[in-house]
């Protein structure tokens, strides 16, 4: 609704990073756990924190309605991902509003598919 409202994105002080995906403003070094499990999928974006603050607003709101799990959220956060990454490549001047519009697009496109 922050969104809709016209109202600009907030930002939390740290970067997304969970259910194998991670917002960054540039990438960082390999961690040693990638050796493990591989690298998370990387949203690299100069709004990386008005990002985080939308994925975690979605992942709240999500589990809040009981719509997430340990099984369901690799996914969720993975189809976010692929919608931040497909924005981005669109415009590369794309602003924080748009493209967190854009992932909350495709948010809305996953609450319908699990919820008709």
């Amino acid at each position: 609704m922050h969104l809709r409202s016209g109202k600009s994105c907030l930002q939390t002080p740290i970067g997304w990073n969970g259910a194998g995906t991670a917002v960054v403003r540039q990438r960082p070094a390999p961690l040693p756990l990638e050796e493990f499990c591989g690298p998370p999928l990387y949203v690299i974006t100069p709004h990386a924190m008005e990002l985080s603050w939308l994925y975690r607003e979605l992942r709240d709101a999500f589990y809040a309605e009981k719509l997430l799990d340990g099984c369901t959220k690799e996914d969720f956060f993975r189809r976010l991902f692929l919608s931040a990454l497909e924005a981005s490549g669109e415009n590369g001047q794309l602003g924080a509003e748009e493209l967190c519009l854009r992932v909350l697009d495709q948010a809305v496109r996953i609450y319908r598919e699990i919820r008709p």
